[in-house]
């Protein structure tokens, strides 16, 4: 005879206990909703209000990043258009002194002598101009008729120092442009007093190669080295790479050679 043990019934796996709380949960649900509408309302917003607060919270910290981010730039944005503005207005400033200084030449000029107090000066007509010269060179309409002299400057004005007379004929002279491709003329950058080596680029255009810790900024005038001085560049381009020992500085003559009709040869 073989006797068997009865397994008790409490140690059966509760295979339903899930399914009735959750019965038990939804039916508990639909009551409190049937007797009282608003209280899931209320529960969900007093459960959801302190995410509600958090996700403000990030929100206005992450809208004043991008406002104060976006105010830099703009800032940086609007600090590089005024310095531009204000490099142009002194560049048309600059030839406005010196297209009023020519006029009150012109006015003196009773005999071509003019320009100085000392009458060592002659108003030239300027015939030929780039880009009909070639090699950045001016043909004047005065020569040895009017005692022209070779490397007597070109002068516009009292102000700007174009080049120097190079060759003189009869009735005519040529003068070659500080300008002219691969003409190192000696300067100095009139802010600050630093000698520097212009290259001519044709074109009314310069470049100067100094170290990169040389002090030449946008916008610098570059006056002629010696005694007679006069303008003779402004800055309008740095390039500067951090891992080359120079930087190259571009600059052009402050006034359009092309709409260039008087000029003063200083004897």
């Amino acid at each position: 005879m073989m006797t068997y043990l009865l397994q008790s019934k409490k140690n059966r796996p509760k295979k339903y206990t899930p399914l009735i709380v959750v019965g038990v949960f939804i039916f508990i649900v639909v009551v409190i909703t049937f007797f009282s509408p608003s209280f899931l309302g209320r529960v969900s917003n007093s459960v959801g209000l302190p995410f509600w607060h958090s996700g403000g919270f990030l929100f206005d910290k992450v809208s004043n990043l991008k406002a104060l981010t976006f105010s830099r730039f703009t800032l940086l944005e609007t600090n590089n258009n005024l310095q531009s503005q204000l490099t142009e207005a002194q560049t048309r400033l600059l030839a406005f002194s010196i297209i009023e200084k020519e006029n009150s030449d012109l006015k003196k000029a009773w005999g071509r002598e003019g320009g100085s107090e000392e009458g060592s000066s002659i108003l030239a007509y300027v015939l030929v101009k780039p880009p009909q010269s070639f090699y950045d060179t001016l043909i004047l309409d005065v020569g040895q008729n009017k005692n022209i002299n070779k490397g007597s400057k070109i002068i516009v004005a009292n102000t700007v120092v174009l080049g120097t007379i190079d060759e003189v004929f009869g009735k005519t002279s040529r003068a070659k442009l500080f300008s002219s491709a691969d003409l190192e003329t000696l300067a100095t950058i009139d802010r600050n007093s630093l000698p520097v080596t212009l290259i001519g680029k044709g074109a009314g255009n310069f470049e100067i190669q100094v170290p990169q810790e040389a002090d030449i900024v946008f916008g610098d005038t570059i006056i002629l080295s010696g005694i007679k001085q006069g303008v003779v560049a402004t800055v309008f381009e740095i390039e500067s790479i951090p891992s080359n020992s120079f930087k190259r500085v571009f600059c052009k003559v402050p006034i359009n050679i092309d709409e260039l009709r008087f000029v003063a040869v200083s004897n």
